[in-house]
């Protein structure tokens, strides 16, 4: 029972999260790349899905089969690993996005520097 209040509240602060990210985005207080955009919802709806999986699991275990007990749980996974990959994915992004903008600032103070000699 715990669990499941526990599992219920982690969706709904991810989902809350993404309508949050999601309205800055349209704001545009957020300047994240097109690209960035799409990793960030994948990796949301990624998360929603396997808690989700997890939440409703048992009644996966209920079942007679142990080949679908077995292939649901493996989907859980593969959805846990993928989620991983697009995460990193999207802080690689985040580096690179970094990296650009610190050489800019450091560009326009050498410029500034020279102007003033």
């Amino acid at each position: 029972m715990t669990l499941r209040i526990v599992l219920s509240l982690a969706i709904l602060v991810v989902a809350a999260a993404l309508v949050l990210e999601m309205r800055s985005w349209r704001k545009g207080t957020r300047l994240v790349a097109r690209h960035q955009k799409g990793y960030r919802l994948a990796a949301a709806l990624m998360l929603i899905a396997a808690l989700l999986m997890i939440l409703f699991g048992q009644p996966a275990a209920r079942l007679k089969d142990p080949l679908l007990q077995i292939s649901y749980w493996v989907v859980v996974l593969v959805l846990l690993f993928s989620l991983v990959a697009v995460v990193l994915l999207d802080v690689r992004a985040t580096l690179v996005a970094y990296r650009s903008y610190r050489r800019e600032m450091f560009a326009d103070l050498l410029e500034e520097g020279q102007r003033k000699k």
